[in-house]
């Protein structure tokens, strides 16, 4: 909540901080300059990165400067009212259009970057969308000094499913894995598929008996769900607690990476710890 509206003031701040200068050059060019395709540069800022509601606002307040700065209030009202109307429906039709197609354009981007967030058989976040959302999520760590954990998990015994029931079968699986993850974290959690069978979670704002906790909870789930299903499937974790000081992410990934195959090594469905640069095994 604070960082929403954090994120809106400041677009605010940036909005009107576009307006100013048009809205001044405006009014120093008088009614004899039109130049209100300049006032697009505050209404695109706020079609592109404002609610609708408050890109609305925006671009009604550049229309009422653009009109105040035209002599709409003044004689011309008086002297011309049909021309002055005409005048300022085109000028509020123009701004209209132009904020309504560019939050087309970014609705339409949101939804191309989505479908590319999106692992298409599990309906989990694909490793591309994990990137940049662990990128992000590690930089506010070392801005806010917040620990954070990444689980890295492989399915074992999973070619057996695959060989014996078929690849919709496994795809069933995986589909149900990744649903059973997501019910068991919270919102600001992530999961996403790397690849094959491995699967990542991030927990934001996690430290080690946190993780642990959560880590235990989704792993019950996961054994209680394949049980259900009669599959053959068991879960190793390595799990990675990073500090206010968190390496890169490769570095993370790496080291969760390598508590997993510990676990697959000392003989699988277990659970490794590990805090970043200093592993440990349970």
């Amino acid at each position: 909540m604070q960082l929403r509206l954090a994120n809106s003031v400041r677009d605010w701040a940036i909005a009107l901080a576009l307006l100013a200068p048009v809205a001044y050059a405006d009014f120093l060019a008088g009614p004899e300059f039109v130049l209100a395709i300049f006032y697009l540069i505050p209404i695109g800022f706020a079609a592109w990165r404002m609610t609708r509601r408050e890109s609305g606002l925006v671009a009604a307040l550049c229309w009422m400067l653009a009109l105040y700065n035209s002599g709409v209030f003044g004689l011309h009202l008086r002297e011309h009212p049909a021309g002055v109307l005409l005048d300022a429906l085109t000028t509020l039709g123009f701004f209209v259009l132009a904020a309504g197609l560019i939050t087309y354009l970014r609705m339409k981007q949101t939804e191309l970057q989505a479908a590319i967030d999106t692992d298409l058989v599990t309906g989990a976040t694909s490793a591309r969308g994990f990137y940049r959302h662990a990128e992000r999520e590690i930089y506010r760590s070392h801005r806010y000094g917040h620990p954070l954990t990444v689980a890295y998990l492989d399915l074992d015994n999973f070619k057996q499913v695959n060989d014996t029931y078929g690849h919709q079968e496994g795809d069933r699986l995986l589909r149900i894995v990744a649903q059973t993850i997501k019910t068991h974290i919270r919102a600001a959690d992530r999961v996403a598929r790397l690849g094959g069978d491995e699967f990542v979670i991030l927990f934001s704002e996690t430290d080690g008996p946190s993780a642990r906790h959560a880590v235990e909870k989704v792993r019950d789930q996961l054994l209680a769900r394949m049980q259900m299903e009669n599959w053959p499937v068991t879960f190793s974790f390595g799990v990675l607690t990073c500090g206010p000081m968190c390496p890169g992410l490769e570095d993370v990934l790496r080291e969760a990476d390598n508590l997993m195959y510990s676990v697959k090594k000392a003989g699988k469905n277990a659970v490794a710890y590990g805090v970043a640069g200093r592993g440990g095994v349970s």
